[in-house]
């Protein structure tokens, strides 16, 4: 994921959203196998050649956003409003609201089984 675009001089395009898109369908699958039931639409075959709709960009993040909704909403807040004049940091944000989502599942898989837990006081 890149979090660290440095400036306007950079470009979106087919190769950052395959790389969002394919984030976003295994995080989905994830948190839904972990009980956050996330329903995504993605798209991880973009070209060169393609030229996104304002449906299929609204799509894109709508996606983003419905995993931080259903996992910790707090994850998206800084997330853009619209991918309408999408700049450097907005699009900086979308990666980094995946990556935290990931480190969050990361950490609370981590600890699913802690101490014994599973032999509650049978020391």
């Amino acid at each position: 994921m890149i979090t660290d675009r440095p400036n306007s001089n950079t470009f979106y395009n087919y190769t950052d959203l395959n790389r969002v898109e394919a984030k976003t369908k295994e995080l989905a699958e994830i948190l839904t196998s972990k009980g956050y039931y996330v329903t995504v639409v993605t798209k991880t075959d973009w070209k060169e050649t393609d030229f996104p709709t304002v449906s299929q960009m609204n799509r894109y993040l709508d996606n983003v956003k419905k995993l931080a909704t259903q996992f910790y909403k707090e994850s998206g807040k800084y997330l853009p409003v619209t991918m309408r004049r999408l700049n450097y940091i907005g699009a900086n944000e979308i990666e980094k609201c995946l990556v935290y989502i990931e480190s969050l599942i990361d950490e609370m898989t981590r600890y699913y089984r802690q101490c014994n837990t599973f032999y509650c006081g049978a020391w």
